[in-house]
């Protein structure tokens, strides 16, 4: 459904940048740098999933300016509208150069919907206790489907992938690096869905390739 590697340069026409800045790196692929504001909010109110609350706080802030001035964003999106069957195969080559001090991280996601607030997204999370966690996005925030948390950081410059599988009956497997990290069952969204899309929410990537997979029938 989709397979862009970035090679000649140009980001193919279905791309939008929804917020941020994205460029073309003939040695990265695309490259993402974004610095997360300042005063984004690392955690929520009450109990609950400590990573879905940070996750949740992270997807819905933004913040503005003192003295009132324009929002400014609180991550850097780029989104490529193509009908997705609900099961699926996302396969992306990535390297990390840098994170910020505190927070950010990368997701890359499959979405309901123009505005972009329904899907699934595979996250990483630097920090310093590294993660991946797959969420669940709602309007109304994201919640943890399952997570593992990563022996090292990944931001030692060199490709990784992640492969990101969803069977027709919600069953979802995630590979990094050809070993499997995830695997779990969510089926809470049904219906095929309308694109993919990735969202810097802090640090300095290159992506060196994007496919998307759909089912037949």
């Amino acid at each position: 459904l989709l397979d862009e590697d970035f090679q000649d340069g140009a980001m193919g026409p279905g791309w939008k940048v929804a917020s941020g800045r994205f460029t073309i790196d003939p040695r990265t692929g695309l490259r993402t740098r974004f610095t997360p504001p300042a005063r984004v909010r690392l955690g929520g109110e009450g109990g609950g999933d400590p990573a879905a609350r940070i996750f949740g706080a992270i997807l819905g802030e933004i913040v503005r300016q003192q003295g009132g001035g324009a929002p400014r964003p609180a991550a850097a999106e780029l989104f490529a509208a193509v009908a997705v069957s609900n099961a699926f195969v996302v396969d992306v080559e990535f390297a990390a150069y840098e994170a910020p001090a505190l927070g950010g991280g990368i997701d890359f996601g499959i979405y309901q919907g123009g505005r972009r607030e329904t899907g699934y997204r595979l996250a990483y999370r630097p920090g310093s206790r590294p993660s991946l966690a797959l969420l669940r996005v709602l309007p109304t925030g994201a919640a943890t489907v399952a997570s593992v948390g990563l022996a090292t950081r990944l931001e030692d410059g060199y490709a990784h992938r992640l492969e990101w599988r969803r069977g027709r009956n919600g069953r979802m497997v995630v590979l990094l690096d050809d070993a499997v990290v995830i695997e779990t069952v969510d089926r809470a969204i049904g219906a095929r869905f309308d694109g993919f899309h990735l969202v810097n929410r802090g640090g300095d990537y290159g992506i060196r390739r994007i496919a998307v997979y759909g089912a037949g029938g």
